[in-house]
């Protein structure tokens, strides 16, 4: 089995998203994409379905009778039908009711086989599709960001499942451990253009820094031998005018040698055009790192957060039981747990946005939060979102616009509506905000969530060189484990206790 793409180009609104593409998946490849949020990751994987037609290229599938699974990034269901009559539709008879509860086990979601697709949460949208794609058993899977969403038992779950798979995958994914984990080739997407590399996403990182760094060297090189032309162009024609000057009109030997000398500036001149436009070396693109952004404006007391025998209940279902922490300054905890073990409602419960049903919470003198939500429920603006930026904080207007370029925000979207952003852009905005808040307190949910590689290794830059204290919720291992988290707490069935 293989499938081979040649010469496919895609366009949208006269830009240009896939230029000239060609590669080939075959059996058995992991193959990792990666690239920027908008870059033509998707659509890509929309033209190997066939969902999506190619401007030029084609598409060759061999055998032709070769099954795909597609999992696209925003599943489409039926909204009122269960999960079980959802997948019921790969099955071929009635009698292999059986295969949909060893599927639905294996996600560990058996108890959503009765509850329509409407009422599950996204995370569990996510895995009846997985679900659904287990029943088929295709031979090739294309699976467009299948980790959004997933908790950390269910990551885990889903890096075995793929290294075991019999066939070809394709997954676009921003979880750099995940990609770790669990593919053997890396094709990165920019600016139109792909590129190949053997090995997991540390090898691709470490591999495309090298590249980096020798196109760097190269640039620095030749711009050199640019400002050293440059140079002689400009002494030669200051020679020329010099010698001009000088002579009365009739000094023959004297205007000879000030032409010789215009006449070599200009010859020098048209090399050093022909090299700018044949062999010209672009400068890499600036790493941005948001290096001591978080910057808190005041000390907090020593004790942060008290939390002592604090218990949730929800229509007398617990949540939390019996719950007691300490944050200290200067603490880096993270905790983790499954999705629905209760994370977020601790956190807002530290915010005063919950009460608890039980137990004491106590905020220390002086603690100034910073909060990023799960959902960004905090942005509901028809601002642009650079006078969003301006209205929540004390900068100025130069230093917003910077501040939003920093967090890699494209320059056309800065005056956009914060209503029209996507959740990713949505994330950096109030992220931006918590920076230029001050805050000597930050608890971040979920942060890398719609955030593109290079958004979350630029925010990692600006936490590790934060100086205050810090409790993040988050299913990236890759992240957390490049946060400095000094503290790891485990949530599960309500406990709350250190790992």
């Amino acid at each position: 089995m293989n499938i081979q793409l040649s010469n496919i180009s895609k366009s949208y609104s006269d830009m240009e998203v896939l230029k000239n593409i060609n590669f080939t998946i075959n059996d058995n490849e992991r193959i990792g994409l990666i690239g920027k949020n908008g870059s033509g990751k998707s659509t890509l994987l929309k033209i190997i379905t066939g969902l999506v037609k190619p401007d030029v290229g084609t598409v060759n599938i061999s055998p032709p009778e070769t099954t795909i699974g597609f999992v696209p990034q925003s599943p489409e269901f039926n909204p009122e039908i269960s999960v079980e009559e959802f997948l019921s539709e790969m099955l071929s008879e009635n009698w292999e009711g059986y295969k949909i509860d060893l599927a639905l086990q294996a996600l560990v979601i058996t108890d959503v086989k009765n509850i329509k697709l409407k009422n599950l949460s996204s995370g569990q949208k996510t895995k009846v599709y997985l679900a659904r794609l287990i029943l088929n058993d295709p031979e090739v899977l294309l699976l467009d960001e299948p980790t959004n969403h997933l908790d950390t038992n269910s990551l885990e779950w889903f890096e075995k499942y793929i290294k075991k798979y019999q066939g070809a995958v394709m997954i676009i994914s921003h979880d750099r451990k995940f990609l770790d984990n669990s593919v053997n080739s890396i094709l990165a997407l920019e600016s139109g253009n792909l590129k190949d590399y053997g090995g997991n996403y540390s090898f691709y990182r470490q591999q495309s820094q090298n590249e980096r760094d020798a196109q760097l060297r190269k640039y620095e090189v030749q711009q050199k031998t640019h400002n050293r032309l440059r140079e002689q162009v400009r002494i030669m024609k200051t020679q020329s005018r010099q010698l001009e000057v000088k002579t009365s009109g009739k000094d023959h030997y004297v205007r000879k040698k000030a032409a010789k000398a215009a006449k070599s500036a200009k010859s020098i001149e048209k090399r050093l055009e022909r090299e700018l436009e044949k062999n010209a070396i672009e400068k890499p693109e600036s790493d941005f790192q948001l290096k001591a952004l978080f910057k808190p404006i005041k000390e907090s007391s020593k004790t942060v957060v008290h939390l002592k025998s604090v218990s949730k209940n929800f229509n007398s279902q617990p949540i939390l039981s019996n719950v007691s922490l300490t944050i200290q300054k200067g603490d880096r905890l993270a905790i983790l747990g499954s999705n629905g073990s209760g994370k977020s409602t601790l956190l807002k419960i530290i915010l005063d946005e919950l009460k608890p049903t039980d137990g004491l919470v106590g905020l220390g003198n002086n603690v100034i939060t910073g909060y990023l939500s799960q959902g960004h429920n905090e942005l509901d603006s028809k601002d642009q979102m650079l006078d969003e930026l301006l209205k929540n904080t004390h900068l100025n207007k130069t230093d917003a616009y910077k501040l939003l370029v920093r967090f890699l925000i494209p320059v056309e979207k800065i005056n956009q509506s914060v209503n029209s952003l996507s959740s990713g852009e949505k994330a950096k905005l109030l992220l931006a905000e918590i920076m230029a808040s001050g805050a000597n307190f930050i608890i971040l949910d979920e942060p890398t969530n719609h955030l593109d590689i290079s958004s979350r290794e630029a925010l990692e830059h600006a936490i590790i060189n934060y100086e205050g204290t810090l409790l993040v919720v988050s299913h990236d291992r890759y992240f957390i484990e490049n946060i400095n988290i000094n503290r790891r707490f485990l949530l599960a069935e309500g406990k709350l206790r250190q790992v």
